[in-house]
């Protein structure tokens, strides 16, 4: 199911394309930040399998609510694998990272539940959202 979200075409030179590092943004004092670290379609990616396509990886911390709660350092944080493939530059990365703090501000009630949703977006839904809202289509 997840494949009709991503395209499995591999973009020329791809290998030299992946992320490298993180990208962290804050919006009010939530905290989004990219990274890759060998996930793929199915669990860790398979280079040698030409449907597999390396994910970038989300987290994202309500440094709100574990100030005012008094968490533990993992409470008030969600970490989800996306359908957004590694090679994605990072303009676009950070573009979606910021859109994904605002919407998660004004979700933080259900942090978790959110960010269930925000994980699917993938590469053909980085773009969509311009805005303020990231919009799943």
């Amino acid at each position: 199911m997840a494949k009709k979200y991503v395209d499995t075409k591999r973009p020329e030179g791809w290998e030299a394309k992946l992320l490298v590092g993180d990208v962290r943004v804050v919006e009010d004092d939530v905290q989004v930040c990219f990274e890759y670290i060998g996930e793929g379609l199915g669990g860790d990616f398979v280079d040698v399998d030409e449907k597999d396509v390396p994910l970038l990886r989300f987290d994202a911390r309500d440094e709100i609510a574990a100030l005012r709660d008094g968490l533990g350092e993992h409470d008030g944080f969600e970490s989800y694998c996306t359908l957004v493939a590694a090679w994605t530059p990072r303009s676009e990365v950070e573009a979606l990272a910021r859109r994904m703090a605002r919407d998660l501000a004004v979700h933080r009630v259900d942090l978790r539940g959110r960010c269930e949703e925000l994980s699917w977006v993938g590469d053909k839904r980085v773009a969509v959202g311009v805005g303020d809202d990231v919009e799943m289509v």
